[in-house]
């Protein structure tokens, strides 16, 4: 599934797919309930996915605006985060890898794990729904 928004808001019911790929350039995107694996871009405006059903990986990257993901369960991850500002949180630990607290880096789990990459410079929250 791909979906591409240039302007305005779009709000959509439960959504399963195996691959998805959703781009903001401007405007909101909300999914009530989405299960699969694929890639968030944001360049300005939001992306809300309160109830994600995480598939083999996620990527997330977000230049300007909000990307807000609620994961469902309790999802094994490895999780690698790169920030040149903005915001991280998320509900579990994270560890920095350098001085600058701009690389995160978690494992949360037993293997197999799903993998979340994410690109930040500006707000991304991942809590546990």
């Amino acid at each position: 599934m791909e979906v591409e928004v240039s302007s305005g808001s779009i709000h959509l019911g439960p959504t399963n797919c195996k691959k998805f790929e959703l781009e903001i350039a401007s405007g909101d995107l909300t999914f009530e309930e989405m299960a699969g694996a694929g890639s968030i871009q944001v360049s300005s405006g939001s992306v809300k996915l309160p109830k994600l059903e995480l598939g083999e990986k996620l990527k997330i990257d977000v230049s300007s605006g909000n990307v807000a993901v609620g994961l469902v369960g309790n999802p094994a991850l490895e999780f690698d985060s790169k920030r040149s500002s903005g915001t991280l949180r998320t509900y579990f630990d994270t560890t920095s890898t350098d001085d600058h607290n701009t690389h995160q880096v978690a494992t949360v789990g037993e293997k197999p794990r799903q993998k979340i990459e994410v690109d930040i410079t500006s707000l991304i929250t991942i809590c546990r729904c």
